[in-house]
């Protein structure tokens, strides 16, 4: 899909002045730059949730280990966060 998507911009682009479609093509120029960056800004977005809810996650098992090892067990999760 790419591909027949690059082959038609490339005949546009070669057509522009043939056809008279210059704002056509720039209008699809940004269109197409608008769509990439907002997919990208997505992406980076959701990378950036994923971090935060898996490193709290993270942090928290760590530090259940920690305090179950101090304890001697790991049969339940301590209560207290003075560890």
């Amino acid at each position: 899909m790419f591909a027949a998507f690059v082959a038609v911009y490339v005949a546009l682009r070669l057509a522009i002045d043939l056809l008279g479609i210059r704002r056509y093509l720039r209008r699809l120029e940004l269109g197409t730059a608008f769509a990439l960056w907002f997919v990208g800004e997505i992406f980076r977005a959701s990378v950036g949730v994923a971090r935060i809810v898996l490193g709290r996650g993270w942090r928290r098992s760590r530090r259940w280990w920690r305090c179950a090892w101090r304890a001697g067990t790991s049969a339940s999760p301590p209560c207290s966060a003075a560890c």
